[in-house]
């Protein structure tokens, strides 16, 4: 049986979900033309007609006229991830704002509330603007409440970014939120809310205000400058156990190794290198250690020597989290030998090996006294790779001194180490005499500050004196303020030092040209590209930072070379900032570039629905029978909403029936599979049918029945 059809499926795509009350079709549609009053009626049976809220009415004046507090919700365990404090750092107008944190990893049901009374209700019949100003960005997921209305942060209109001159506090970077409400309903409120959820990191609140067709601001303190610093006993998210330390790329030849300290976090769940030297993010290998504090070395082999490689090592989080650094190399010789002033300094790769997971230089940020010291980087102790089993070892000695018959030298010097087992202070190869074992400085074991370290050397029947400080395990030492002096009778130094440089003074280089632009292209849903512009020869590479809960957080150093970056995996509808800042060889930093980008935010998407009789898929109905409708569904906004499909179906113009389907559409952050929904119906006996899908992005407040398109 075949009936005159015309059975097209209608193509129809996007739902926008900018407000409560938008809603959308998609026709198979008859010859008939067919009016939209008759169901109307039926579908508003469908359609709740309240708000359906958990939110109790603030019915009274308990918040009359006061000011901000704060609440957290969520177990306690997970308190010491998110805070809020108000703070002079930053600000729009006046000298405070509130500064809240909280991971970029959604926890459940937990949340920081952000709470102010008014000078007087918000009542109906009233219009009202709400504004305020952020730097950085709250989650799209963070909800104001005036008394029980709900608003999303999403629905607001957004300013572009102020620029300094434009702002009171001369601040650059805050971007304005404003929404007028016009439909408040319920009992008059004097609370107004902030519910903050995840991926708010870092970001600053100011002037707050309420205002009604009076013009009067109705919050109470709108720029937190009449309250004291709100204590609680929340510490702030710390980072740090989530950091990769002493991160190098060793070249070789035909190899780039690849080493690094692990997180000390045991939240770390997998450790991934990629290679992205040619524009690509090409797996290497996922399955590195991922034991906190492990030292891992992994070379990466087949490298074509002198072609510039560039490389991602990410780590991943229990949480939810993950953090990536980048590394670039160009493969050749593993040995280095230089002179730093009278040092000379090595970095010594030995064994089958042709490159040494080590470094030495001089360090500007990390001294005992003056503008620097000798840094010596040691990733070696745990190394993976077999061939570097051998004489690997960095190395700063000084020339031959020669030493009187007799008499005695005393050898000072300040070291501090990190996580190092030992290293060696000789004479040449031979030992010192120290009253430490062989020379060595142990101890090292954690974290430790300067300490100035003795050793004497009695020359005898003459020689050499040849200062030798090794370092051949792992970790990190800082050497500073080396003296030599000869002893008197008494054990007293006389004359003067017989190192010129012990101070390492006036060694580094420390001038460093700019970046002459950096900028962020390419900015998609999940992925930017960081860029920069460079050409003074003072610049050697670029070190990269990521702004985390406020602060610039080291995320690797590139060749200036590279000039582009991609950075994937990031959160749709989110704020990014980087900090580009440019180094000189001697691995001095210059002035940063910081920039920022916002990544985009899909709408709520309702993919092409499909109709299917049976188990088939159809682009018309053909015969009676049992069909369906799946739709595909992503939320890409800010709530679980609740979804509503109704298959309205029509017999020779007349609605015969609809078919309802419910379903919640959980949030999607990242790129997810959509949810679908499938909707059922029967097509019964021979007609002109038509049939027609209505999608509803929230069943509240609904005041609209008539399709947005209608194809035919």
């Amino acid at each position: 049986m075949k009936n005159k059809f015309i059975s097209k499926l209608i193509l129809s795509a996007l739902v926008a979900v900018q407000s409560l009350s938008s809603f959308s079709g998609v026709v198979f549609a008859s010859d008939s033309a067919i009016s939209q009053e008759d169901v109307t009626e039926t579908l508003s049976e469908y359609v709740p007609s309240e708000v359906d809220t958990d939110e109790e009415d603030e019915s009274d004046d308990s918040m009359l006229g006061k000011g901000w507090s704060i609440k957290y919700e969520g177990q306690k365990s997970d308190r010491n991830t998110y805070f809020a404090n108000t703070t002079e750092d930053a600000h729009f107008s006046s000298g405070k704002s509130m500064y809240v944190k909280y991971p970029d990893a959604a926890i459940a049901d937990t949340y920081v509330e952000l709470i102010s009374g008014m000078t007087s209700p918000v009542t109906e019949d009233e219009e009202y603007e709400i504004s305020f100003y952020l730097k950085g960005s709250f989650g799209t997921d963070t909800e104001l409440y005036v008394g029980n209305r709900k608003i999303m942060l999403s629905d607001m209109t957004k300013s572009g970014r102020i620029d300094a001159s434009e702002a009171p506090s001369g601040e650059r970077n805050w971007v304005k939120y404003s929404y007028i409400l016009s439909d408040y309903e319920g009992a008059a409120t004097t609370t107004l809310k902030f519910r903050i959820f995840s991926r708010t990191t870092g970001t600053y609140l100011d002037d707050v205000s309420i205002v009604g067709s009076d013009g009067v601001n109705l919050i109470t303190d709108t720029s937190f400058d009449g309250i004291e610093e709100i204590t609680t006993e929340v510490e702030p998210f710390d980072t740090t156990a989530y950091q990769a330390t002493r991160m190098l790329a060793s070249p070789g030849k035909g190899v780039v190794g690849l080493s690094w300290r692990n997180p000390e976090t045991s939240d770390l769940s997998k450790v991934s290198v990629y290679n992205l030297t040619d524009g690509e993010e090409e797996l290497i290998i996922d399955s590195l250690s991922t034991v906190p504090g492990d030292v891992v070395v992994y070379p990466v082999k087949g490298i074509t020597d002198g072609k510039l490689q560039l490389f991602l090592i990410r780590f991943d989080y229990e949480n939810g989290a993950s953090f990536k650094y980048y590394m670039s190399c160009t493969s050749g010789s593993g040995t280095y030998q230089g002179m730093l002033g009278e040092w000379n300094v090595w970095e010594y790769a030995a064994g089958t090996a042709t490159y040494t997971p080590n470094d030495i230089k001089l360090d500007n940020k990390e001294f005992h006294s003056g503008e620097a010291s000798l840094k010596h980087i040691l990733n070696l102790d745990t190394a993976d790779d077999p061939e570097l089993k051998g004489n690997n070892y960095t190395r700063a000695y000084l020339g031959a001194l020669t030493a009187d018959k007799d008499l005695t030298y005393e050898i000072k010097m300040w070291l501090k180490g990190d996580n190092v087992g030992q290293f060696y202070v000789k004479n040449g190869w031979g030992n010192l005499s120290t009253g430490i074992t062989n020379g060595a400085v142990s101890n090292f074991g954690d974290t430790k500050d300067w300490n100035e370290y003795t050793f004497t050397y009695n020359a005898k029947a003459g020689g050499t004196l040849t200062l030798n400080m090794l370092g051949e395990t792992t970790g990190v030492v800082w050497i500073d303020d080396v003296s030599i002096y000869v002893l008197d009778e008494d054990g007293n130094p006389t004359g003067e030092n017989l190192v010129k440089d012990g101070g390492f003074e006036g060694l580094l280089d420390t001038s460093v040209g700019d970046l002459e632009k950096a900028y962020i292209t390419d900015i998609k849903e999940t992925e930017i590209t960081l860029n920069w512009n460079v050409t003074s020869s003072k610049v050697s590479d670029v070190n990269i930072y990521e702004n985390v809960f406020g602060n610039y957080e080291y995320r690797g150093t590139v060749n200036k070379g590279i000039g582009s970056l991609k950075v994937t995996g990031l959160a749709m509808g989110a704020e990014y900032s980087y900090k580009l800042v440019p180094v000189n060889s001697m691995g001095v930093e210059g002035d940063g570039v910081e920039i920022t980008a916002e990544t985009k935010m899909p709408e709520y998407i309702v993919k092409t629905p499909v109709l299917k009789k049976g188990n088939f898929a159809v682009s018309e109905i053909e015969e009676a029978g049992s069909y369906s409708v799946t739709s595909e569904v992503n939320n890409y906004g800010t709530e679980n909403m609740p979804y509503l499909q109704c298959v309205a179906v029509y017999k020779d113009g007349a609605l015969e029936k609809i078919y309802p389907t419910e379903k919640a559409i959980p949030v999607s952050t990242k790129k997810t599979a959509p949810q679908k929904v499938t909707t059922g119906f029967s097509i019964e006996g021979e007609g002109n049918y038509s049939v027609k899908v209505y999608i509803f992005d929230n069943i509240t407040d609904m005041n609209s029945y008539i399709p947005k398109t209608v194809f035919e």
